[in-house]
């Protein structure tokens, strides 16, 4: 299943309403607004160099953490700085901000910048070994804003594509806290939430095919058929 990035759409505003490049929110800037966007953030990037911008990540002043954190979301969504991110210290700096901020802005945007490193796969495994799996269940229950639910989910969704993480993912509750977002009720939220089964469920049988993987899927060990049938009826009643 593909991936999705975020990038900020409106990196001026403070709502920090994202969007992606499958134009996954009809209120998206046009694709010739992101990619100025896109090369105003690299060319920053350029002249301050990607140690101080993520340096920012730590500020005491929190309108300097915001606009750090934005730029790293944004460079976070181009495949050429994942790893460099990462190997500078992004990722500590953004589980950091996830583990310990109390700002709403800073929590959505962190959580949409390690959905964009978690497109990679070397990633993906020291984003679960430091925590940000249970930082991003965790993160889940703790709020009912849909933008927020929507990166979280976006970065579990992402996660799920990758194999070798299904147990950690599952113990850590990232497929329950996936399936619970879908009480948002919001249509984008619903849509990242649903990725994450079927990219699982696409590893899982691309396992049983290879002869690596044999017993019972994972997923219906955590409920996600019977969660799949419910939702299902409720459809279909709400429909008739």
């Amino acid at each position: 299943m593909d991936k999705k990035s975020y990038t900020n759409g409106s990196i001026g505003q403070e709502s920090s309403t994202f969007g992606t490049r499958k134009d996954l929110q009809k209120s998206n800037p046009s694709r010739e607004t992101i990619l100025s966007q896109r090369a105003t953030i690299a060319k920053i990037s350029e002249e301050v160099g990607l140690q101080k911008i993520l340096a920012l990540l730590t500020s005491e002043d929190l309108d300097v953490q915001i606009h750090a954190v934005k730029v790293v979301a944004n460079l976070a969504a181009e495949d050429i700085n994942q790893e460099k991110i990462v190997e500078e210290g992004g990722l500590d700096a953004l589980i950091l901000l996830l583990r310990s901020s109390k700002n709403m802005t800073i929590l959505r945007v962190a959580s949409g910048a390690i959905a964009n490193l978690a497109m990679n796969e070397l990633n993906q495994g020291l984003i679960i070994s430091k925590g940000g799996g249970q930082l991003l269940a965790n993160m889940a229950s703790k709020t009912d804003d849909p933008q927020t639910l929507r990166m979280v989910a976006g970065a579990i969704a992402n996660l799920c594509g990758n194999e070798k993480l299904h147990v950690m993912l599952k113990e850590e509750g990232g497929i329950k806290a996936l399936l619970g977002m879908v009480r948002s009720g919001n249509s984008d939220v619903i849509a990242q939430v649903a990725r994450g089964p079927a990219s699982f469920a696409q590893c899982e049988s691309r396992g049983i095919i290879q002869g690596h993987r044999k017993g019972r899927s994972l997923l219906i060990e955590d409920g996600v058929l019977m969660w799949l049938i419910s939702n299902c009826n409720t459809a279909a009643s709400a429909s008739t």
